[in-house]
């Protein structure tokens, strides 16, 4: 079996690096293992057949194995730095190296290129009809040597790649996968090179890569330098794209940030400080294009990745603000941005949130501004300015779902101080005007009534039928906001308790399902239950 070598110039050393492309009956070799004698290095080619080795001086011979056939090449003696190997002597009519035109398509029409139509042709004909087998040959033949001809050669090998990667992983062989996964990868690399759109590609690699490696359900010494190399990928494509990120992208960053995170390699400054770049290209391209499915989509994925990563808790939150808040206290729209964060994971008893609220009303005395004065007064136990406060907020809002917000935390503020269950449940009412799915402002009216009962009346019935009343907004509750069904079934377990008795209620003339009226200032109807 003939065996031809390709030598470039090289220079003597003790130890030196070979490079080269193994053929097989011409076409480049994927899958073959490249090793040298006295040399612990070791090389898998991808589809382009390409290796790289370091050969030691007294190294004898190159080996290549392929499945379970090993061949051997004499280096002994030998300096060169370049060795192309060509397993059954056969050599490519154009080495992928060499011979390469960089012309359109149209181009190549125009010229009436034979071997471009040639090949052209067929390897389109058998891509359509999903022979990839065939079609991949002529194919190779295209890529190599006609790189610029069209899109279609990089999303067409992808896709052809891929198909073979699915076929592995149903047949179990991950060594295959890894070959093929690494073929799809130097696809995309030859696309940036040829093709450039950096930033789309490096997303498309990062998507393809991760999709393939965490399919193989890899133990976590294993899973590392994956998560790595694919959290890598979307955060060049992300600096790349900045807005025109793809938002699968986006949520394929948080993901590995947070496994990340989870595997010890990130602080959780770093997991806020992406998920506040994740959430800002998201914000930017609703600016820009508007709210949609894909967009909501995709801010609830980044949001429950970072609220399940375990890294969003208030430690980390000011640490990573107090820095960029002492260097721009009058960046009106950071310190909104960093008031929303630090209120939503409940970190508004800080330091930092008093300074940087008082800081944002002087520079905006704006709705939110008066909401974030009314919470800081409220910690600080002067109530008067805190409902002063809240009512300002009020005032000055339009948006609903934070009227409701802004209803329903003054009702607590005047549960808790004044004791005025009347002005308390009106301004709940008041939430739930504005949101009639504030499941929140149910409960807490459920819970004013409980609090109300022992104060209600002198008689005994009269007391306990309040308990009908807020065991019905209970219900109401977790009907709205399903997430509050856990608690919402403890009160209605624990205050069903205090219902009248079957003797008592039917001693007043009722029985059960009967509609009863609740007089005074409560004045609503609910229906009779006995405990």
């Amino acid at each position: 079996m003939m065996m031809i070598l390709a030598i470039t110039s090289f220079t003597q050393a003790q130890q030196r690096v070979v490079k080269g492309i193994v053929y097989m009956k011409g076409e480049p070799a994927s899958g073959v293992t490249v090793e040298a004698h006295k040399s612990s290095d070791s090389f898998f080619t991808g589809f382009d057949g390409k290796y790289e080795i370091k050969v030691d001086a007294k190294s004898k011979y190159i080996k290549f194995s392929f499945i379970d056939e090993v061949k051997k090449f004499d280096i002994e003696g030998s300096t060169e730095t370049k060795v192309n190997f060509y397993w059954d002597g056969i050599k490519p009519a154009v080495e992928a190296e060499g011979g390469v035109i960089l012309k359109s398509q149209e181009e190549l029409l125009a010229a009436n290129d034979k071997e471009f139509l040639q090949d052209y042709s067929l390897y389109n004909q058998f891509f359509k009809q999903k022979d990839y087998r065939s079609a991949l040959p002529h194919w190779r033949k295209i890529y190599n040597i006609y790189p610029k001809c069209s899109r279609n050669i990089y999303l067409h090998g992808v896709t052809m790649y891929k198909s073979f990667i699915n076929k592995a992983r149903k047949a179990g062989d991950i060594k295959t996968q890894d070959v093929y996964l690494d073929s799809v990868m130097i696809v995309y690399d030859q696309r940036i090179k040829y093709m450039k759109e950096e930033g789309t590609v490096v997303g498309k690699k990062a998507k393809d890569y991760l999709e393939t490696k965490i399919k193989q359900q890899l133990d976590e010494d294993q899973l590392l330098p994956v998560m790595k190399k694919g959290y890598g990928l979307c955060e060049k494509s992300v600096k790349l794209q900045g807005n025109d990120t793809e938002l699968a992208i986006l949520v394929l960053y948080m993901q590995t940030t947070s496994r990340l995170f989870g595997l010890g390699e990130f602080p959780k400054e770093k997991v806020v400080e992406n998920y506040e770049t994740c959430v800002g290209i998201v914000e930017a391209v609703k600016a820009k294009d508007g709210e949609s499915e894909a967009t909501t989509k995709a801010m609830e994925i980044v949001q429950g990745i970072f609220e399940g990563s375990g890294a969003a808790d208030c430690e980390a939150l000011i640490n990573l603000y107090t820095p960029k808040f002492n260097a721009n206290s009058s960046d009106v729209e950071m310190i909104k941005k960093m008031l929303r964060m630090l209120d939503k994971r409940d970190c508004d008893n800080s330091e930092l949130y008093t300074l940087a609220s008082e800081k944002l009303y002087q520079l905006e005395p704006s709705a939110e501004a008066a909401y974030n004065m009314a919470k800081m007064f409220y910690r600080k136990d002067q109530v008067a300015k805190a409902k002063e406060y809240y009512k300002q907020a009020i005032d000055n809002e339009s948006d609903k779902a934070l009227l409701a917000k802004y209803y329903y935390e003054l009702a607590l503020v005047i549960l808790d101080k004044d004791k005025n269950y009347s002005a308390a449940r009106a301004n709940a009412r008041k939430a739930i005007q504005n949101d009639p799915k504030y499941g929140k402002a149910y409960n807490l009216i459920g819970l004013i009534y409980t609090y109300a009962a022992k104060t209600f009346s002198d008689d005994e019935f009269k007391k306990n039928t309040l308990f009908w009343l807020a065991v019905d907004y209970f219900t109401k509750a977790k009907n709205v906001d399903p997430e509050l069904a856990k608690e919402a079934n403890n009160h209605i377990r624990t205050y069903s308790n205090y219902f009248p008795g079957n003797e008592e209620t039917f001693m007043q003339g009722y029985k059960k399902g009967d509609t009863y009226k609740i007089e005074g200032w409560v004045n609503e109807t609910t229906t009779v239950r006995t405990k």
